[in-house]
């Protein structure tokens, strides 16, 4: 188990509707009476969580429901938090301030100034707005990948493109003139709220914007106030690549996602995401020289540099940004950090299934992601400060209890989300990581305060299949669904509720 203190693990045994048992049946935990619907607990005779819980090292189960539609795999690592107990936290989230505007053009910027392009008339009339030496790196990839395409199209295209480049480059600047862009934060309410009524075009003075030159490479920088009550959302950003005077840059993205399988049917099902996971590694030609530990050590120490000493890394994404079928696309490492509380980290997910797609996560994050060069693109969301709304410890139930919960309701939660994959017929589900952690959710009684909760993650990734449908114009065919970090139940740990529509369900 991923945590310091070991409490005697066992790798369970698979069976249909077995379960994953825990490490003794005895129950040690004290409830009592508590807040805000959550029972509290006796410290002096609950134990620490790892003995709370009673929780495995590994879990290894296999089942499907009645109606032969979804069927589950676990072989999963179980992390459990080795902390003496879990208190419920109240978060506010805040806009940023002029203080956090300074540390990242300190530490993040490394002091360096913002500035916008000014351009003269001449160049305006030519049309330009790109240097030559931004040309001459354009020319340079083009023609290390050039060999990387391998049908007639794409090679044609990316021919074309290159042809282009060439031409104009005797034509484009050396340089252009610049003006040093103001970092002075504002927050004005009437200002956000105008913004997305008027459907979020250009900027307004919630808004810092500015190239910025790190180490010879050209970045852009924006730190978006825009809070309201609908958008319960600020960020700031920096991306690596060419400056963009409109402040609309191509960002790096998650590189992995749903595609058809190249096999039409599946013998083997309990080995089709090891399939899948191959076919996506070759179809998306994601490459990295630089190691995961080496990359995780430039973030944590990142990170660091920007005082933020409770954050730690909660996910990894593959993630690239894509320029053209000549120039390819640039690979990145996303690390994903979320703050620990107390020693219990906030779970990170990129999706949780059954949950209220409206329903958003409003807690902080701050991703960082890096190609073989260096950094390529931070974006931190939602500074927040964090209270305890009680000095007690929560009660939580035996992952024994968990499990089983897991077992009777999440092929439920997956025949309901088949509805929304046009009639999928089967659907496999394959848990690799289940995670007690903190969970951010609304307080609906106020804007900008949440609540942090213990809740158990069963995170993994699924393939689907859907047979001949005529009317839909669809073939027989089976596809997968590899991202990251996805949640395919939730579950309250204090009480064994479901997070279901952006509510807490039995």
């Amino acid at each position: 188990m991923k945590r310091g203190r070991a409490v005697l693990g066992m790798v369970c045994a698979a069976a249909v509707l077995a379960g994953c048992q825990p490490t003794t049946d005895e129950i040690i935990v004290i409830p009592k009476n508590g807040i805000a619907g959550a029972r509290m607990m006796d410290e002096t005779t609950a134990g620490n969580v790892p003995e709370q819980v009673q929780a495995p090292e590994k879990c290894s189960l296999e089942f499907q429901d009645e109606y032969d539609i979804i069927k589950v795999i676990v072989d999963a690592d179980v992390t459990v938090p080795d902390v003496e107990g879990i208190r419920l936290k109240k978060t506010e989230t805040h806009v940023f301030g002029q203080k956090d505007m300074d540390n990242l053009q300190e530490n993040l910027l490394q002091g360096q100034p913002l500035w916008h392009r000014v351009y003269t008339q001449e160049q305006r009339d030519a049309g330009y707005d790109i240097t030559k030496r931004e040309v001459e790196k354009i020319i340079e990839r083009y023609e290390k990948n050039m060999g990387s395409e391998s049908d007639a199209y794409s090679i044609a295209v990316a021919g074309d493109e290159l042809a282009y480049w060439r031409n104009i480059l005797e034509e484009v600047p050396e340089s252009f003139g610049s003006e040093e862009a103001s970092t002075e934060v504002f927050y004005d309410r009437h200002e956000a709220e105008k913004f997305y009524a008027e459907g979020i075009t250009g900027r307004n003075k919630n808004m810092i914007w500015g190239g910025v030159t790190l180490d010879g490479e050209n970045y852009n920088f924006q730190m978006d106030n825009n809070w309201t009550s609908n958008v319960r959302k600020v960020s700031a950003m920096l991306v690596k690549g060419g400056y963009e005077h409109e402040g609309i840059w191509n960002t790096y993205t998650n590189d992995e996602g749903t595609f058809d399988l190249h096999e039409e049917s599946i013998k083997e099902e309990n080995e089709a995401m090891d399939m899948a996971a191959e076919q996506a590694e070759k179809e998306s030609g994601w490459h990295m020289e630089t190691s995961e530990a080496v990359l995780k050590e430039k973030g944590d120490a990142q990170v660091k540099a920007l005082g933020f000493s409770d954050m730690e890394v909660a996910g990894y994404e593959k993630c690239s940004a894509f320029y053209s079928l000549g120039l390819g696309k640039s690979c990145a490492l996303n690390l994903v950090y979320t703050r620990k509380i107390d020693g219990v980290p906030i779970t990170y997910t990129s999706y949780r299934y059954g949950f209220d797609f409206e329903q958003q996560d409003y807690s902080e994050k701050l991703s960082l992601a890096y190609d073989d060069d260096g950094l390529a693109q931070m974006i931190w969301n939602n500074p927040s400060k964090i209270y305890d709304m009680s000095d007690e410890y929560v009660f939580l139930l035996p992952f024994s209890d968990i499990l089983k919960i897991f077992q009777e309701r999440v092929a439920e939660v997956h025949r309901e989300e088949r509805d929304k994959d046009y009639d999928c017929a089967r659907k496999i589900l394959f848990i690799k990581d289940i995670r007690l952690g903190y969970m951010w959710v609304p307080d609906a009684s106020t804007e900008m305060e949440g609540m942090l909760i213990p809740a158990w993650d069963f995170i993994g990734a699924y393939i689907g299949y859907w047979p001949e449908n005529e009317a839909l114009g669809m073939k027989e065919h089976w596809m997968a669904n590899n991202l990251p970090n996805q949640s395919f139940l939730t579950i309250n740990a204090m009480d064994g509720t479901l997070a279901r529509g952006g509510k807490w369900m039995n």
